[in-house]
């Protein structure tokens, strides 16, 4: 890689100006601390304060809330940089993001050659839509980062066959896992990957066994002692964080959910309703009219909503009342609930602008929102539309390289997990995007290269493959 950035020094300083500018504007004028920045914080600050991985609020208290990757991540830069620093966690993101574009411009480069390693460098520098997580507290700039730097390993594992590489794509699976628990879901996508390569070549089963028990190994060693912890605290077994991310004895109220479900398909309706769950006042005027099949029903989940604007909290009762409506709308919808609601909040995942972090209404399409809303939303949509487009067709293209699987796997099992978790957030489909980079890069050399006379087209498209 850095042989390739000698010989192209203006394409790459062009490329690290852009990225660096765009996620300092960026941190400097979006910075969004909301509240599960605040919940890693107040762990954070726990662990620092009373050495307990907890929470603090009237009283200190241990959790199994979060995972404990970000959360430490964040101790160890407030024990440098002072207690709640966002600021410094925003500029260590920027500096973690823009290692991300150098990680998937080196795997384009592996697999694709030097000009798919521009091309995909210069698509993660001035990607819009990470950078401006770089300026939130969250998980997805660290998750994006060993998603990428896992595939980068697993590439070179399977090209170098060095069985030690398979440890460092381990370890960042595992990290990957500390920080969120769907990030198991890279792990899941590399051993098909291996299934695939001992089927199709079974002469090396000896080597596809042996990286596929190490990376298992590495990538879940760390669940153990956290494991153990879990145990000896809650006296549960709990190595991962449980879907509603509660401690053990907390309510979760799942048939709301379970209602919202049923018809939600937009994250408008996430903002409006979900989101405010509790602890603000829903209007019932934001359920989107498909939610109801007569106005009696209508009218009796305003009541409920008037119910839960009460106490701002759904309390078993309440939450009982829910699961009638849930129950009723499943029958009379099966299908839709189902099978469209899913692929709906799926493409809505995949699609949609990704202005959840700037000042844009997320109703988008309403011109009576404004026109500035709707044009900037709409160009990001295209921009969003197009970098999937191109990273779909360059694996097509490009089917034959060797390996292809350790980039596409990911995401469709990915897309699949997705479409069964009841809710729609863009970020959601972050850590798709490594493989969004590297082949739309790939699409745009092969098409670089189309428009060169023939005989050089064909000595630069060799390189690709």
């Amino acid at each position: 890689m850095f042989q390739l950035i000698k010989r192209n020094p203006r394409w790459f300083v062009a490329g690290l100006v852009i990225a660096v500018l765009l996620r300092l504007y960026f941190i400097w004028h979006i910075p969004s601390v909301n509240g599960d920045s605040i919940a890693y914080s107040n762990i954070a600050r726990t662990v620092l304060q009373h050495h307990v991985y907890g929470m603090t609020d009237d009283v200190v208290h241990p959790t199994v809330i979060r995972m404990p990757g970000y959360p430490l991540m964040l101790a160890a830069v407030f024990a440098l940089f002072g207690i709640d620093n966002f600021k410094a966690v925003m500029f260590l993101n920027l500096l973690v993001d823009v290692g991300t574009c150098l990680i998937v411009a080196d795997i384009a480069r592996r697999m694709f050659g030097d000009r798919a390693a521009r091309w995909t460098f210069l698509l993660a520098a001035t990607c819009p839509f990470i950078a401006n997580y770089v300026a939130s507290p969250l998980t997805e700039v660290p998750e994006i980062f060993f998603t990428a730097l896992a595939m980068h390993q697993a590439v070179i594992a399977l090209q170098e066959r060095k069985l030690w590489r398979w440890a460092a794509s381990g370890a960042a699976v595992a990290y990957a896992i500390l920080l969120r628990p769907d990030g198991g879901i890279i792990l899941a996508a590399f051993l098909l990957v291996l299934l695939w390569q001992l089927i199709r070549t079974p002469s090396r089963w000896r080597e596809m066994f042996a990286a596929g028990t190490i990376v298992c190994a590495v990538a879940l060693a760390p669940l153990v002692p956290w494991t153990i912890r879990n145990y000896r605290v809650f006296h549960i077994i709990q190595p991962l964080v449980n879907r509603g991310a509660l401690d053990p004895g907390e309510y979760e109220s799942p048939n709301f959910g379970r209602w919202v479900a049923t018809w939600l398909v937009d994250y408008a309706a996430v903002e409006n309703i979900s989101f405010k769950v509790d602890g603000e006042p829903i209007n019932i005027d934001d359920v989107p009219s498909h939610a109801f099949d007569s106005p009696q029903e209508r009218e009796y989940a305003a009541q409920l909503f008037a119910e839960y604007n009460k106490e701002l909290y759904v309390t078993r009762d309440l939450d009982k009342k829910f699961e009638e409506l849930a129950e009723r709308r499943e029958q009379r919808h099966h299908f839709f609930v189902k099978y469209a609601a899913p692929a709906l909040r799926t493409l809505d995942m995949l699609f949609r602008p990704r202005t959840e972090k700037l000042s844009y209404d997320p109703v988008w399409w309403d011109l009576r929102n404004g026109r500035e809303d709707f044009i900037v939303s709409l160009l990001l949509a295209a921009w969003d539309a197009a970098l999937i487009a191109a990273a779909v067709i360059g694996t097509f293209a490009l089917r034959r390289t060797p390996y292809l699987g350790v980039l596409w796997v990911y995401p469709f099992l990915r897309v699949l997990f997705l479409s069964t978790i009841g809710s729609t957030e863009p970020r959601y489909m972050l850590e798709c995007f490594p493989y969004f980079f590297v082949a739309a890069g790939a699409c745009f050399a092969l098409r670089f290269c189309a428009r060169r006379s023939a005989p050089q087209a064909q000595t630069e498209a060799a390189t690709l493959v």
